[in-house]
């Protein structure tokens, strides 16, 4: 039995051909596997295999619902900033 693999942001980005803003975004929007060593990202290089054959076609990655879900979390950081600035200047 293999031993897991743990690697970082830019491992795991460079290992899928994705940017590293775009593995961040679907990490901190809970679409894609990860896990922290204290404040860093880690991935688990099975799971996000694993992921990739999920959600995969072709050979190519397709994720239209995580980018989605990925801007809406972006969306929803806003809102919380604004309302934040908002309620602080009241």
């Amino acid at each position: 039995m293999s031993a897991t693999k743990w690697v970082r942001l830019s491992e795991i980005a460079q290992h899928c051909g994705l940017s590293k803003h775009t593995i961040y975004k679907f990490a901190r929007s809970g679409v894609i596997p990860h896990g922290r060593a204290g404040r860093v990202l880690v991935f688990n290089i099975n799971d996000v295999d694993e992921w990739i054959r999920q959600h995969g076609s072709s050979g190519q990655l397709d994720f239209p619902a995580a980018e989605e879900k990925a801007r809406q979390a972006d969306q929803e950081e806003e809102v919380d900033r604004i309302s934040s600035d908002i309620l602080a200047n009241t």
